[in-house]
């Protein structure tokens, strides 16, 4: 689809909300969701080993859990509930007739398996931020702080739509912020899937400027276990003047430190990126998805970036669980004195999507813009600067 295109459906799923006598958000659903409804039907989650279905279950009116499946978990309890493997499914239809299907995990492989398992048993399927919405649950804090309100959110800045699209400098940038809209509206796939394959169609943003140029400084926030360093070493062939990796998770960091630690000009800095030093409380080993976090029980050192960093910073790599608008104004000197590209995760919070441009452009309004999603999963979305 085109940008028109995706223009004109987004213009014809707004009219549908515009006119509505009862604005209900499965408005922005597709047919094969829309007149899904929970209500009293027998339940059965699957993919039960999952966070989703964690959270699904604990909130779950007693007795409406029928069943859970789950091939890697069967023989574990859910909340009550046996996990079973994908076997038990048929019998578990013939007894509930009116059987309604959860998928609990949100990769398209997953959606797509258990699509292929119930079609021949017409068990009809809601994913799980379908799911969640309609039973009007809440999520644990790391899943609430991706998809929380996110429908909301998009509506509450739709007067912004067309600043930020105009904003960034290619139509594929405005077809996957489109396309990404669509999804965060009414949570189908295909929309996802198409500002997936439409990022992987086009051309890397050029945030790195000429990558073999030899003098970078580059600064990964969030360095995990080192593998945005390996990429950037491959990017630039190894020529680089400094790189500044900081990781605050301890499990990470060590993965991160056997890697790199003895790597010439690379810098291991067991610590967070904030706006100011500050010790903070740390929700850790769940590798790429380990953040900060009011309940977290690790308490972690946090550092300003422009306090660190004294080379000119011509690189800058953010993707910290919802704290990169915090780790960008810790750098705002190194932006607005040497104005390093960017490479900013846009999906932890539904507002960052907006926010963050917005602040980018409030340290330097010559930035130009553009927007790629990275994989299956339902966030992944990078705003590049350069």
């Amino acid at each position: 689809m085109s940008v028109v295109d995706l223009e004109r459906e987004l213009d014809r799923l707004l009219d549908q909300w515009d006119r509505a006598a009862v604005r209900d958000f499965r408005l922005f659903e597709g047919a094969e969701t829309r007149d899904i409804e929970i209500g009293d039907r027998p339940l059965v989650l699957l993919g039960a080993g999952s966070a989703y279905a964690r959270d699904f279950a604990a909130q779950a009116v007693p007795g409406q859990i029928v069943g859970a499946i789950d091939r890697r978990a069967a023989g574990t309890i859910l909340n009550g509930t046996h996990i079973e493997p994908e076997a038990a499914l048929p019998a578990l239809r013939q007894r509930h007739p009116r059987l309604l299907g959860l998928v609990m995990a949100e990769s398209v492989e997953a959606d797509c398996h258990f699509r292929a398992l119930c079609s021949g048993l017409d068990i009809p399927l809601l994913g799980p931020l379908h799911s969640f919405r309609r039973a009007g649950f809440t999520m644990t804090e790391i899943l609430g702080m991706l998809y929380d309100r996110q429908t909301e959110t998009m509506l509450e800045h739709r007067a912004e739509w067309p600043t930020l699209a105009a904003q960034f400098a290619d139509d594929v940038s405005r077809a996957v912020f489109l396309a990404v809209l669509l999804f965060r509206l009414g949570f189908e796939r295909r929309y996802l899937e198409l500002a997936l394959s439409l990022s992987q169609a086009a051309p890397s943003p050029p945030w790195l400027g000429d990558p073999i140029r030899g003098d970078h400084v580059f600064v990964d926030g969030g360095a995990f276990d080192g593998d945005t360093v390996q990429r950037f070493l491959d990017l630039t062939g190894g020529r680089y003047d400094q790189i500044y990796a900081f990781e605050p998770d301890p499990e990470n960091f060590r993965r991160l430190r056997a890697r790199f630690g003895a790597a010439e000009r690379v810098r291991c800095i067991e610590a967070a990126v904030s706006a100011a030093p500050a010790t903070l409380r740390f929700a850790s080993g769940a590798g790429h998805s380990s953040g900060l976090s009011e309940t977290g029980t690790v308490m972690v050192a946090a550092e300003a970036i422009d306090r660190i960093v004294t080379r000119p910073i011509t690189a800058l790599k953010l993707d910290i669980e919802g704290a990169e608008a915090a780790a960008l104004a810790g750098a705002a000197a190194q932006i607005r004195q040497n104005r390093p590209g960017l490479a900013i995760a846009a999906y932890h919070r539904p507002a960052d999507l907006f926010d963050l441009p917005r602040q980018i452009a409030g340290l330097d309004p010559t930035y130009r813009f553009a927007l790629r999603h990275q994989t299956h999963w339902t966030h992944d979305s990078i705003l590049y600067a350069w």
